[in-house]
């Protein structure tokens, strides 16, 4: 048999935020056609092993079946995807790692790709490389769910040294988390700060490109700066602008007409402001709204409306054509507790909660439906040793059950959701940055040990 096996890596070290890049290349030397699974299949024919320096323990497995198990909930394909590789001919794939399963954990491994098909008789292994996952604590993380194709969370994670932290983009799917669609290293400059991602709920169905497309923004000195990325790779040139005199940025945009992002400012008066950032505007004016006073506000629009969210003696939800023009605004609740964390699911819902920290006995957590109007709230009773609560992330799940994640000040990750009660999940972290996706399932995101923010699977009959 002539066919041969050759693979290479794009870096052997890496930080443990990103994917491991793997080409592969399969070559015909035969003087024959084989009918083979390409490098396009999703079964188990193409395998990624990750081994101990010494090849003799299996750490993971990584191939198309367990790419299929970390994107889908639905029963496994094992069919084979066949092709023709001609006489003289090479078939070459770059394979990036975050896609088939959780992120490497820190550590020195040797890389085994194999090929096997039965029915033909092959079975090849390629030579074994030697690549490392390096750890870098995480310092700050920004996230933003929205749906431009299909419904995903994106996450901007700031890790290594303080104060000069590397910013990395993971892009999952929010039905399924497991594995990401590109976990990559942003070539930001020194200079960058508060790095934030533009929210697309354009929604459109002619093709897929737009759910991999994301807009990362940041300040730089006086200066509002951004670029797109396709796939985590930039995209078109820089875009860069000075930031409007006595505005205050925050932090919020959302993609607008043509594809560009519009940005929203604080202005003098507790007047918002829209502005939109394209090569042939440099934050031209879009509107200005005047609001009832506010402390936090979240914001994001689809092709009808701009949806604000903001919370001063309650929780507002204020419906803004594309103008600025008040289409109209509801008291989501009153709040005599102040709302302490805040978050949109795209244009569909906005999660709240109220707390009185530190210290106090309970949380509120507040589900509202800007679609029906249909709020929805769960008080959770805190035990007296977890009432020191430093970081809380929860959501609701299809069938209306809460699921809460917090950490404490004695550093301790426990959640509350299951039938038995609250549950110890992870220890010894002065920060977690807790994360909780549920639909249909329940996943549970967090990071321990100097690892990324990654998912497990928590479905309710395993709580």
């Amino acid at each position: 048999m002539a066919l041969s096996l050759r693979v290479t890596v794009a870096g052997p070290r890496i930080s443990v935020h990103e994917g491991l890049a793997v080409e592969v290349a399969l070559t015909n030397g035969d003087a024959r056609a084989w009918e083979l699974p390409s490098l396009y299949d999703q079964t188990g024919a193409l395998g990624f092993e990750l081994r101990t320096r010494s090849h003799d323990e299996l750490v993971t497995r990584l191939d198309g079946l367990t790419r299929q198990a970390a994107t889908s909930s639905g029963r496994l394909d094992h069919t084979p995807s066949l092709d023709t590789l001609p006489p003289g001919a090479t078939w070459s794939r770059r394979f990036d790692l975050a896609r088939y399963g959780a992120p490497l954990r820190a550590g020195e491994y040797a890389l085994v790709v194999t090929f096997d098909h039965p029915p033909a008789g092959v079975a090849l292994r390629a030579e074994p490389l030697w690549v490392a996952a390096e750890p870098a604590p995480l310092r700050a993380v920004a996230s933003v769910r929205d749906n431009p194709v299909l419904d995903r969370q994106t996450f901007l994670l700031a890790a290594g040294e303080e104060g000069a932290p590397r910013v990395f983009l993971r892009q999952h799917s929010a039905c399924r988390p497991l594995a990401a669609w590109c976990a990559t290293p942003l070539d930001l400059p020194a200079g960058a700060r508060e790095p934030f991602l533009a929210s697309n709920n354009r929604f459109q169905s002619a093709t897929f490109d737009p759910f991999f497309e994301q807009w990362v923004l940041w300040t730089e000195g006086a200066r509002l700066v951004a670029r797109r990325h396709q796939a985590g790779r930039p995209a078109g040139s820089v875009l860069s602008a000075p930031l409007p005199v006595a505005r205050r940025p925050l932090g919020v945009a959302y993609v607008g007409e043509g594809g560009w992002p519009h940005v929203l400012f604080e202005a003098p008066g507790d007047v918002l402001e829209a502005r939109a950032l394209s090569e042939s505007s440099p934050l031209s004016l879009l509107f200005a709204r005047a609001l009832p006073p506010f402390t936090d506000l979240v914001a994001a629009a689809d092709r009808e409306a701009v949806h604000v969210v903001t919370t001063h003696e309650g929780l507002v939800h204020h419906r803004l054509t594309h103008a600025g023009e008040l289409v109209g605004t509801r008291q989501i609740v009153p709040a005599p507790r102040r709302p302490w964390r805040l978050a949109l699911d795209g244009c569909d819902a906005v999660r709240a909660l109220l707390a009185d920290p530190p210290e106090g006995r309970s949380i509120s957590l507040v589900h509202a439906d800007l679609r029906t109007g249909q709020v929805a709230t769960r008080e959770v009773e805190l035990a007296e040793q977890d009432r020191d609560v430093r970081e809380a992330s929860f959501a609701r799940d299809a069938d209306g059950g809460f699921h809460l994640l917090l950490s404490t000040g004695d550093r301790r990750l426990v959640f509350h959701g299951g039938a038995s009660g609250p549950v110890l999940v992870a220890r010894g972290e002065e920060r977690f940055f807790p994360a909780v996706l549920a639909g249909q399932d329940l996943f549970l995101g967090y990071q321990v040990g100097g690892e990324t923010l990654s998912f497990t699977d928590h479905r309710p009959r395993g709580i």
